[in-house]
């Protein structure tokens, strides 16, 4: 797989390889990981190996292989790679969300209705129809 690739071959030490392209990262990590806190901005996490595990409140989210993380807010996590080994470590996308951006089109949509739900959640990742 070509992020894992890319991973392996741009490491850093916390497992984020940054890409050229600014808000896109790939992380790798080849162990479970410690509980990890912080405030996380808004992104997409889209899991292409492994096994991550984001608590909100008491909100537990578990996502996988052919899963997205949604975060649309800035909120408190808890966050931990809990399916990482050497021979299969955890692998995701991650694409940092500009609320600003967002924003824009959302209020052009005017009167559709629209609705974020919740600030955290996981969403399986639907192959594109044509």
């Amino acid at each position: 797989m070509a992020a894992l690739r890319y991973a392996e071959r741009y490491p850093s030490q916390d497992g984020v390889a940054l890409t050229p392209i600014a808000g896109f990262a790939i992380v790798r990590e080849t162990q479970p990981s410690a509980l990890q806190y912080s405030v996380s901005k808004p992104l997409v996490a889209l899991s292409l190996q492994g096994t991550k595990r984001v608590t909100l409140g008491t909100n537990t989210l578990d996502f996988g292989v052919g899963e997205s993380l949604l975060i649309i807010t800035d909120v408190p996590t808890f966050s931990q790679i809990t399916g990482a080994s050497l021979t299969a470590p955890y692998v995701s996308l991650v694409v940092e969300l500009d609320a600003a951006i967002i924003e824009s089109p959302v209020i052009q949509m005017g009167s559709m209705s629209f609705s974020l739900g919740a600030p955290v959640r996981v969403d399986h990742t639907v192959a594109r129809q044509d």
